[in-house]
């Protein structure tokens, strides 16, 4: 069968045959949650949705879900005309502008008549995808449980806070003139998500702390499990979570507590030994001296942000909440990447009064930099010939020469913003910040 696409316009469901041609056409582009979507019999040209004001076909409607607060969903059905049978088939459903609030929610589709539901695979009438980003691939049957659904996602992306996939029907699919009705319904995972409800558990491992965060409100802060067949083997390891701090959430992807550090450990050291307390260097409990006072799993990070690109990324020193802040990445940018130039970013939350550049922080995202000598092997800056500045992972000790104290490089020229009332030479001031914490979400 051939295809054949004709986009926002009425087409007669009942077209001449024409041998060996498939025809294809958009039926409607709307959005809703546990919504009744009145197509009409073979879809006509005026659609009335939960006896509403009937639209024209092919205009669209968009209602807001659930998991998309403020914003909205567009799920667009695509109605196959095929030739032996002389019927319109449900083949297809894109869902787009997605907002990055619904990673980590189920999206389920059913389709109705005027009265009962109709298959969308054989003896199945629902198909549930787990939202994932521009990483979603899962779809199952029904409710719950992890039954195979006979169909395809396709041209999964995620650009600038919203995702889109293409949902394709691989098994039975209902005749475009039965169906009258359709539901989508966002639910948070539970006895719906496979795998049982990652809660952070040993027991049950979750994505991120971002994921376990927004499907268990109100977590405290401390040491969860997650498990990615990407990394680790695929074996669950321990990650430290911020669930209460810049809106929770957050895994610690590094934390230097004035190591003197490889490229290898830059990369990954200590990574199923997280510090149970990184606040603290130690030697209490949980403090970073019980980790070597250096702790990466950066080269993990790529697998546990949120999105391919809208994801976030916390960046602070001496204290928490200070000398750094909260940053949006606007495109698809690794954290182990080398590119000196990922600078498509957005301060969100600015910590304490820094300037951008020079002996500071860069305006773009940290990159690795590798055999980087006694400078920078995780920085911002803007020319290698200061890599030292903005670092905040180096091979060598953080002392300022001239006076002999240990401060964080990326602070060095800007240092001044924490030192009020400290004695302080060259602008440096003693009891300076000697610690670096990176997060993502």
């Amino acid at each position: 069968m051939a295809t054949s696409k004709f986009q926002d316009q009425y087409n007669d469901p009942n077209p001449p045959k024409e041998k060996g041609k498939r025809q294809t056409t958009k039926i409607l582009g709307l959005t809703f949650l546990a919504v009744a979507v009145v197509l009409g019999s073979t879809f006509a040209s005026r659609i009335n949705i939960t006896g509403g004001t009937p639209v024209e076909f092919g205009q669209g409607l968009v209602v807001t879900a659930a998991c998309s607060g403020s914003d909205f969903i567009t799920v667009t059905p695509i109605a196959t005309y095929d030739t032996p049978t002389s019927h319109y088939f449900l083949s297809d459903v894109t869902f787009s502008h997605i907002p990055d609030s619904c990673i980590g929610k189920d999206l389920s589709l059913t389709t109705y008549t005027d009265t009962t539901t109709l298959e969308l695979d054989t003896g199945v009438t629902s198909a549930r995808v787990i939202y994932a980003g521009a990483s979603t691939s899962l779809i199952y049957t029904g409710e719950c449980g992890t039954t195979a659904f006979a169909g395809t996602i396709t041209g999964a992306g995620d650009t600038a806070g919203y995702g889109t996939f293409n949902l394709r029907l691989d098994g039975a699919k209902p005749r475009s003139e039965d169906v009258q009705k359709m539901t989508l319904i966002s639910s948070d995972p539970g006895c719906v998500n496979p795998g049982g409800p990652k809660d952070g558990t040993e027991a049950q491992p979750g994505d991120s702390a971002y994921q376990i965060l927004q499907d268990y409100p109100g977590s405290p802060d401390g040491i969860y499990w997650i498990q990615n067949a990407n990394i680790n083997g695929g074996n669950k390891f321990k990650i430290y979570a911020d669930m209460t701090r810049n809106g929770g959430g957050w895994t610690l992807i590094v934390a230097n507590a004035n190591s003197i550090w490889s490229d290898a450990e830059t990369l990954g050291v200590n990574q199923t030994n997280p510090p149970t307390n990184p606040s603290s260097i130690g030697p209490g409990p949980g403090g970073l001296i019980d980790t070597g006072t250096k702790y990466s799993i950066l080269s993990w990070a790529d697998y546990i942000k949120r999105s391919a690109s809208g994801f976030q990324y916390r960046i602070e020193a001496g204290t928490f909440g200070h000398t750094g802040g909260v940053w949006t990445a606007n495109q698809n940018y690794s954290f182990i990447s080398t590119n000196t130039n990922n600078s498509d970013i957005h301060l969100d939350v600015r910590f304490d009064s820094w300037t951008a550049g020079g002996g500071s922080l860069g305006n773009r995202m940290p990159f690795y930099y590798p055999g980087s000598g006694n400078l920078g092997t995780l920085s911002t800056s803007d020319s290698p010939d200061s890599y030292w500045w903005g670092a905040l992972i180096t091979a060598r000790s953080w002392t300022w020469n001239a006076a002999g104290i240990e401060a964080v490089p990326m602070i060095n020229m800007d240092v001044q913003i924490i030192c009020a009332g400290l004695p302080t030479e060259t602008g440096v001031c003693t009891g300076a910040a000697t610690r670096v914490w990176y997060w993502v979400r």
